[in-house]
């Protein structure tokens, strides 16, 4: 999975990604700038539902699900 962002200079970001139950798997710092991706290796998650929060400078700036089926 790739998550293309963008994120103003001198901005600090994260995207958050929980199990299930709000345990935290990963945490991944976001680089500032425009036209940036991250990319999040699906091969060590289970099937299942996920959830992720998108951290900008303190602020959840989006939060939402995922769902892996391999």
């Amino acid at each position: 999975m790739v998550l293309s962002y963008s994120l103003a200079e001198k901005s600090e970001g994260t995207f958050n990604l929980y199990d299930i139950t709000g345990r935290l798997i990963n945490k991944y710092t976001l680089t500032e700038g425009e036209n940036n991706s991250l990319k999040i290796t699906e091969s060590n998650l289970t099937n299942g539902v996920y959830f992720y929060s998108i951290i900008v400078d303190g602020s959840v700036k989006a939060h939402n699900k995922i769902i892996i089926v391999k």
